[in-house]
């Protein structure tokens, strides 16, 4: 838990400098042993939950998206092997991190 915690405080500081923070939570939270179903479903709450909360006329399309993408993506996360997901995770997670690297030093 203490790796988790430590983790997330890490993560919040790079995402606050100049993001990134995601490929070192998504790290953590791997070697913890947690499924990576777990961190996409906390990145997708959190993610949105500032928008949502800063433009209220949003809600309901935001709602519609996100019930109709969780029913997708929860029923994507049981039929793919472990495997598959873990990669696609980690690889997104890669791509995410190099972006905004990028995006940091333009």
């Amino acid at each position: 838990m203490l790796l988790i915690l430590l983790a997330g405080v890490a993560a919040g500081a790079l995402n606050a400098v100049g993001g990134g923070g995601s490929f070192v939570a998504l790290s953590a939270l791997v070697a913890a042993g947690m499924p990576p179903a777990v961190y996409l479903t906390a990145a997708v709450i959190f993610l949105f939950a500032a928008d949502v909360l800063a433009q209220p006329l949003h809600l309901v399309a935001l709602l519609a998206g996100a019930i109709l993408g969780g029913y997708t993506g929860a029923h994507l996360v049981r039929r793919l092997p472990s495997a598959m997901l873990r990669t696609l995770v980690l690889t997104t997670a890669v791509a995410m991190t190099a972006v905004f690297f990028v995006r940091a030093f333009r």
